[in-house]
């Protein structure tokens, strides 16, 4: 599968687990489903789609920059996203116990 169409449909996935995140926020039933742990695994998810999207983006650029030698400053732009997005994601992680 090509990288651009990976990508979208990695950060439309990334927009679903947003939303249910945000509406996750209101509904109390939601929020408080076992313990809140379910809300963050969407948090998660979030975040994690997000930086897959910027990944698959950053790999191609680099491949491109290996023949072309140009646009290394955009790949590294993409993969530094993606590493500010897993970054956000460890607080994230330490609140999910390891059978999620």
């Amino acid at each position: 599968m090509k990288a651009g169409i990976l990508s979208k449909t990695s950060m439309k996935v990334s927009e679903y687990f947003t939303n249910a995140f945000t509406h996750a926020q209101v509904n109390s039933g939601i929020k408080s489903f076992d313990s809140g742990r379910f809300v963050g695994v969407l948090h998660y998810h979030s975040y994690y789609f997000q930086a897959l999207s910027y990944l698959c983006l950053a790999i191609e650029k680099y491949s491109a920059v290996r023949e072309t030698s140009r646009g290394l400053g955009e790949a590294i732009g993409y993969y530094e996203k993606t590493l500010k997005l897993l970054e956000s994601c460890k607080a994230i992680v330490m609140t999910i116990p390891a059978s999620y």
